[in-house]
């Protein structure tokens, strides 16, 4: 293989020659690469270009393939085309043994300042590859390396210009400065002369005559600046504006990167002679400004009344800031004075408290034509207007009177100071402020404010009673409490005491909370702020011998006989059978309803239970205090376990069990059971699911279809978010036939789980 043009020459902007040269001639934006296989096997040449210098762009070349020439053994081998790469950065063509190709590598550089002129040293990379179906033949064969020098030319673009474009001179200030700047757009260094002829109206003076500008770098610009100090030699007093264009030509240099190509190049094989020197030559190239420079002559008398009115139109702006900066010299000097030379030295106020209206003489030196300022001792801040007092002078020492008539400031306390003013009216408060340390009462001093409102609350109260909260800072003025969040009705309000009527909608045992608010709507902190109604005072249970230990029933027990000892009197008339042969001392008693077969319950007492109100739990304790049957001692045992009462429950449950004597079944041995659980729920939770777990199988063998067994397990269920059991529990619960009561406890506590 072999790289026919070693050399290529690029200039920037002009396309490549589309035939490749001969041999040995200088490329002119192409290198010719031939390939030839000398083997005698089919291989792949894979072609690409690799440059590393810094200003080197991949998008400057591309590489394609020659058609094939000579006989059929140059043509690529059937059904392997030449396969150009992303860009036509590369390609791969297939030769036949024997075979020769040319390649061809052209390159495009465009005319941009980006596109650095120089000598760019590549080197075009040859992959070959043996083609064979068999996988030990096919393998990388070799890379080879040819060198090759891609030489991009300079061209040159550039653009000056002068900044001022105008400056006016007069008789007394006859020169002025401009700064020349020029402008490198090309691609290589820029060198310029200045030529600076001597005209009769002006002389121009520059320090250099000869400036290099490097190309600019990728995505910047490159730009030198050159001082200009032009005079006019004109001195005129009276006459027209004269302008006088800057005769400065700038010219250009050619003194390019790399040496241009030789004459015998272009016509026959030759080096780009890269080695041979670069002689500076002048060229006749030079720059013109778009808007020439002028230097204008300006008499200081107009030959015209025209030009006299437009002198003091051009030159009001300067007027006004001549009298601007005179009233600021002015102010300043006033105002070094007021501060170097009457300075306050001292400020004392002869008294510890004043009122408002009331004169008060401050004491001190320089205070004449001061002014005096009131500061809030905490924040520092001033209060009120400045006070202009009025002068008393007493020998060396100043005294001025000043009377505060701003009310807002009554009660507070101040500090005094004082501030010079003297004629100042701009700067006065810039000047520094002396003050008394000591602060001084306005008017009266207010009251110490009280504390935030709190107090305490009892633990407990009587239901329907009064709540006393006790505390301090309430206020005077009636507030309001809220009890449960709600408000309640306040019977009394006081600084230290506030009553207020516990509503009668919370029962016996129940907790509730409290809170208070003062009539400014301040929070009254209490602790605690939760209290409780007392429960119900039980009596003790009595003992009446000869007594039938039945209940009064509300509900329709009407009559009976009045007991013996052996005799049975009348039934009553809710479903209670009246009469039969009775025990010696059991009868049932006039206005009691007997609890019929034995292991009933008292139907009143017991419907009390299923609505699961705390309410309802004090009514039917309350009403078996008494009792000596079985049945209603396990409806108070079970009413005092749900109450948390167990040491009753359980004195209760132990009542029943003797008066049940032998007997293992019935409706009161099964509740006893479950009141049993319920103590154990309510003293130690951890054994709740135990318990209710035996007792649920020891329900079923003393009363078989006892409904309440369910509803007190599907109670504890939904007590520990199992509403999927409770609903299957309440579920079989309706097929034991409940009654009325049951049942409407039963389908209250399915709307609850969502059955």
């Amino acid at each position: 293989m072999k790289l026919l043009q070693s050399e290529v020459d690029v200039v920037p902007g002009r396309k490549p020659q589309k035939q490749p040269l001969p041999e040995g001639f200088v490329g002119t934006g192409v290198a010719t690469l031939r390939l030839i296989n000398t083997t005698p096997r089919q291989n792949s040449y894979t072609i690409k270009l690799k440059c590393e210098d810094a200003y080197w762009q991949d998008a400057w070349y591309t590489v394609a393939a020659l058609p094939p020439a000579g006989g059929p053994e140059n043509a690529p081998p059937s059904g392997k085309p030449d396969q150009a790469g992303p860009r036509n950065q590369s390609l791969t063509v297939f030769i036949k043994d024997g075979g020769a190709r040319d390649v061809l590598l052209s390159f495009f550089v465009p005319e941009k300042s980006e596109c650095r002129a120089g000598v760019y040293r590549a080197k075009v990379i040859v992959e070959t590859r043996i083609v064979s179906d068999d996988p030990q033949l096919a393998r990388q064969e070799r890379i080879t390396e040819i060198p090759v020098s891609i030489i991009v030319r300079p061209f040159y673009k550039w653009q000056v210009n002068f900044s001022p474009e105008i400056r006016r001179v007069g008789i007394l200030r006859r020169g002025s400065s401009y700064e020349l700047a020029i402008d490198n757009q090309g691609n290589d260094w820029l060198y310029c002369d200045l030529k600076l002829p001597r005209p009769q109206n002006v002389l121009v003076d520059t320090p250099v005559s000869r400036i290099a500008i490097p190309p600019p770098e990728p995505g910047g610009d490159s730009v030198r600046t050159v001082p200009i100090r032009a005079i006019s030699r004109l001195k005129m007093i009276r006459g027209s504006h004269t302008p006088t264009p800057l005769p400065l030509q700038i010219q250009r240099l050619d003194a390019p990167t790399v040496p241009p190509l030789p004459e015998e190049a272009t016509y026959g094989p030759s080096s780009a002679n890269l080695g041979a020197a670069v002689t500076a030559n002048d060229t006749n190239e030079t720059g013109v400004p778009e808007t020439p420079a002028k230097l204008v002559y300006c008499p200081p008398i107009p030959d015209t009344f025209t030009a006299f009115i437009e002198a003091i139109v051009r030159n009001a702006k300067g007027f006004f800031f001549a009298i601007v900066g005179a009233f600021v010299a002015f102010q300043v000097a006033v105002y070094a004075y007021e501060l170097y030379f009457k300075n306050i030295m001292e400020v004392r106020v002869t008294r510890s408290s004043v009122k408002i209206g009331e004169p008060f003489r401050i004491r001190g030196k320089n205070l004449i034509g001061a002014q005096i300022l009131l500061f809030d001792p905490v924040t520092k801040q001033q209060l009120g207007e400045p006070i202009t007092p009025k002068v008393e002078s007493h020998g060396t020492l100043e005294y001025v009177v000043a009377t505060i008539t701003d009310k807002d400031l009554d009660g507070k306390k101040v500090i005094v100071g004082a501030q010079r003013l003297g004629t100042l009216t701009i700067l006065g408060r810039f000047l520094p402020v002396t003050k008394d340390p000591t602060s001084v009462q306005i008017g009266k001093a207010p009251d110490k404010p009280k504390g935030a409102p709190s107090g305490t609350i009892p633990a407990s109260v009587d239901m329907n009673g009064t709540l006393t909260i006790g505390g301090q800072n309430f206020g005077d003025q009636q507030g309001r409490v809220l009890i449960n969040g709600k408000p309640a009705k306040v019977v009394s309000w006081a600084d230290e005491t506030v009553q207020v009527k516990v509503p009668n909608t919370i029962v016996p045992g129940d907790s509730f909370s409290v809170a208070a608010y003062s009539a400014d709507n301040q929070v009254v902190t209490l602790n605690p702020n939760i209290c409780m109604v007392k429960d119900v005072s039980m009596p003790p249970d009595e003992t009446t011998d000869g007594s039938t230990g039945s209940i009064p029933d509300t509900t329709g027990s009407t009559s009976g006989g009045s007991g013996g000892t052996s005799g049975g009197g009348s039934g009553g008339t809710t479903g209670a059978t009246g009469g039969g042969s009775g025990t010696s001392g059991s009868t049932s008693g006039g206005g009691t309803r007997p609890t019929g077969s034995t292991g009933a319950l008292p139907t009143s007492s017991y419907q009390l239970l299923l609505s699961d109100n705390r309410a309802d739990y004090v009514k039917a304790a309350n009403n078996t205090r008494s009792a000596k049957d079985p049945g209603s001692l396990a409806v108070r045992a079970y009413a005092l376990a749900a109450l948390n009462r167990v040491d009753e429950a359980r004195t209760a449950i132990n009542k029943a069990t003797q008066a049940m004597g032998d007997r293992d079944s019935g409706n009161d041995v099964a509740l006893c059971m479950l009141a049993f659980s319920k103590a154990i729920e309510n003293a130690n939770p951890a054994n709740a699911v135990a318990g209710y777990a035996q007792a649920d199988g020891e329900v079923d063998k003393v009363a078989p279809g006892f409904v309440f067994k369910d509803i007190v397990i599907a109670r504890f269920k939904m007590s520990q978010n199992s509403k999927f059991e409770a609903k299957v529990i309440l579920q079989d619960a309706l097929k034991k036939g409940p009654t009325a009561a049951e049942r409407t406890a039963i389908n209250r506590m399915l709307k609850q789980v969502g059955g």
